[in-house]
């Protein structure tokens, strides 16, 4: 199920099957580094979803195939709402600690991959 974060077997699970999420048990360490995930991430939201990230936080003309034949703001809410699911709840519990005003229904794509970069990736 989406929106389960553990299975009955403890095992991880996000909103893309076979995704781990990134970080769901804060008496824990992420299961990855930010980067190695969020490199992860796009690939999967490719493979399940035929979205790109690339596609969407690029300015000028998008190519709907890349958009999982969506319009643009439907597949922009499809990656916020499936990203978001899939960093798991410590993560996400951390992320509203640091930028208290995020609202998760009203900020962009590259504002909460940039926030997620800033809460997440090691200097």
């Amino acid at each position: 199920m989406a929106l389960r974060e553990e299975n009955s077997g403890g095992q991880s699970n996000s909103a893309i099957a076979g995704l781990p999420i990134f970080w769901g048990d804060a008496a824990k360490s992420p299961t990855l580094e930010w980067e190695k995930w969020i490199d992860l991430f796009e690939v999967a939201l490719m493979a399940k979803n035929n979205i790109s990230i690339a596609e969407l936080t690029k300015t000028g003309t998008k190519d709907k195939n890349l958009m999982g034949d969506m319009e643009e703001p439907a597949a922009t809410k499809k990656a916020i709402s499936v990203l978001y699911l899939s960093l798991g709840m410590a993560a996400r519990k951390t992320l509203l600690n640091k930028f208290t005003t995020l609202n998760i229904t009203t900020i962009t794509l590259n504002d909460l991959i940039k926030n997620c970069k800033e809460c997440f990736e090691k200097p």
